[in-house]
Order: structure tokens, then C-alpha cells, then sequence
């Protein structure tokens, strides 16, 4: 990746975890095996209630590793999500702690984080932009006013709920339908959003002031 330009990589758990887990040895030498091909490395912290999930105790591990620069953190458990910031900030002050909380953005620039990196900001980037600079420049007010704006676009792309493929799915259909992506084509084993959900989308776009081209 660093031949074809790549400044770093976003490293996620290897797959099989989510169902078997793993000891702490291996989640760390997982990096450090990574970590010799000299490139910086985004850790991407997956919710706390599967079995990828790293510890703070494994993430403090983490932070040692020269070449973790960044902690994209999606633990999506609110209880735990200052006292895990607080703890690496002071351990590695220098490594961003970022939000990954599409459907709890706000909340999490608010408790305490450094950033965001989020596949909604693909769909409505300017919007993403003004919450995250106004949380973190201790705006309240002005994240609240951005935040009224993105909810409705959330909602339809989300239905309450967090990331999934579906939720992609309206992502790109909306996109489409915007005329701000070429097509809305899935990729299999993703199938088509039916063409009563495509009008759905449409009939909320419009419905909160946003123009369809298609």
C-alpha cells in the first residue's frame, strides 16, 4: 500500500475474532506484527459487545507501538467511552482518539474526542464538518443547530439504528437520487433496495428540503 501512495492504513480486526475472540498476546502482536511494514496505523476499536473488541488495558498496549498513530474508537458503549479517552489521552496524548459514532456523533465529540471519522460524512460532508468543528470548539448551540439538520438525513439512512449494509445501501440510493453518485448499484452478495424503499428515500429527501435529480 505504501508503493501505490497509501500514508497509512486503517487496520481492522481480522474477521474470525467477531466469532472466536482471542487472547490479548494475539490482538497485540497482531500490530506488532503490522507494525514492521513501517507504516502508521489507524486502530479501528469495534463495538464493546462483540469479541473483537479490545480492552483499555489492550489499547494502552497499543498506544506503545510507534507506528499506531490514530484510535478510531467505536466501542458504541457510552459508559465506558470517557474514562477509555481520559485513560489513553494520558498514557499517549500525542495519538488522536477519534469517533467512529455515526448515530451518537454529537455525543461522543461532547464527552471527550479529538476528531471523527465516519462513512455518514460520505453522504453530507459540509454538515459533518460544522458539527464536529462547533463540538469541539465548545459550540453547543451551533452543534445543536447542525446536528437538527443532519437527524432527519440520519434517520433515513439509519432508521435509529447504527452502521450496517443496509444502512449503506440507503447511503448510496440517497447519493444517487441526489445526483451526487453515479449509480446505485449493489455489489454482490448485496442485493437492490426494492423499488418501494427507492421511493421512500426519494419522498424523504424532498420532504426535508433536498432535491432529487433522479
Amino acid at each position: 500500500v505504501k508503493e501505490a501512495g497509501a500514508d497509512g492504513i486503517l487496520l481492522m480486526p481480522p474477521h474470525h475474532w467477531l466469532r472466536f475472540g482471542r487472547p490479548s498476546q494475539t490482538a497485540i502482536g497482531f500490530f506488532q506484527d503490522v507494525a514492521e511494514a513501517d507504516i502508521p496505523i489507524i486502530v479501528h476499536q469495534y463495538p464493546a459487545w462483540t469479541k473483537a473488541c479490545y480492552s483499555l488495558k489492550e489499547m494502552l498496549e497499543l498506544v506503545k507501538i510507534p507506528q499506531v498513530v490514530c484510535i478510531k474508537m467505536g466501542t458504541r458503549d457510552m459508559a465506558r467511552w470517557r474514562w477509555d479517552y481520559e485513560q489513553l489521552k494520558e498514557a499517549a496524548p500525542d495519538v488522536p482518539v477519534i469517533t467512529c459514532h455515526d448515530e451518537y456523533l454529537l455525543a461522543s465529540l461532547l464527552e471527550g474526542c479529538d476528531g471523527a471519522l465516519i462513512g455518514f460524512a460520505g453522504f453530507v460532508p459540509e454538515l459533518m464538518v460544522e458539527v464536529v468543528h462547533a463540538a469541539l470548539n465548545g459550540d453547543l448551540v451551533g452543534a445543536r443547530q447542525a446536528r437538527q439538520l443532519v437527524d432527519p438525513l440520519a434517520r433515513i439512512v439509519y432508521n435509529f439504528g447504527e452502521p450496517s449494509s443496509d444502512a449503506h445501501q440507503r447511503m448510496k440510493c440517497a447519493r444517487w437520487l441526489m445526483g451526487r453518485f453515479p449509480s446505485m448499484t449493489m455489489r454482490r452478495p448485496l442485493r437492490q433496495l426494492s423499488d418501494d424503499e427507492v421511493t421512500s428515500i426519494r419522498n424523504n429527501l424532498k420532504k426535508i428540503g433536498y432535491e432529487c435529480e433522479r
